[in-house]
């Protein structure tokens, strides 16, 4: 397995997302959530991969909870990372979502806290207010964001005031406009970028053609 050292972290150059996990879109179903998405996580552990990407919005926490029960035990050959919906988040939201995941979760700190999407509606001095406290009080170790431009990653970074080591974001061979930017400054800051639909949904998986 190939490593990522960046912004302080070391992380496996392939990651594991459980969008799935928890949840019964595209017909996953309860025998999934309890057995093959552990054999999952067990089996990418195996295999040296220590990214696990999730969010309390996968699977409505359930996501979290799986993915919390898979690594216990194995917590030092993991690097998880999840995310915080920004429906509306104001410095409290902010603090009770962050604990209510590593609650799901079952440890702290959490590895990395993403922020999912920027919200144009809520100020984000107050958003960031939050973060700076679930770091300070241990329930998170780094802060990241998702689906943010080079310029606002850069802003929240400036407003936070402390390192936001990555930025997730759909990344693939037929969307490529993270090397516009994003990947630019991901270099030369140290920084992280994390790709996901890597395969474009499953686009460039070959299971597509002019008659399928």
């Amino acid at each position: 397995m190939r490593y990522v050292a960046a912004g302080g972290e070391r992380v496996s150059a392939i990651g594991l997302g459980t969008w799935q996990f928890g949840s019964r879109d595209w017909g996953y179903g309860s025998d999934y959530a309890t057995r093959t998405a552990a054999d999952l996580v067990q089996h990418a552990l195996d295999a040296g991969v220590n990214l696990i990407d999730t969010a309390e919005v996968y699977g409505f926490g359930n996501s979290e909870r799986i993915v919390g029960a898979a690594v216990a035990g194995r917590h030092d050959e993991a690097f998880v990372a999840t995310k915080l919906f920004p429906v509306m988040p104001l410095e409290k939201v902010v603090v009770r979502q962050a604990r209510a995941s590593a609650d799901r979760l079952g440890y702290r700190p959490i590895d990395l806290y993403q922020l999912h999407w920027p919200n144009p509606v809520v100020p984000l001095g107050t958003t960031l207010a939050g973060m700076r406290t679930v770091l300070d009080d241990g329930t998170v170790a780094q802060v990241g964001v998702s689906n943010h431009s080079a310029d606002r990653w850069y802003e929240v970074e400036r407003r936070l005031g402390r390192p936001v080591v990555s930025n997730q974001v759909a990344y693939n061979l037929v969307d490529r406009r993270a090397e516009r930017q994003i990947l630019g400054y991901a270099q030369a800051r140290d920084r992280i970028v994390i790709a996901y639909s890597p395969l474009a949904q499953g686009l460039l998986g070959g299971r597509y053609d002019a008659d399928h």
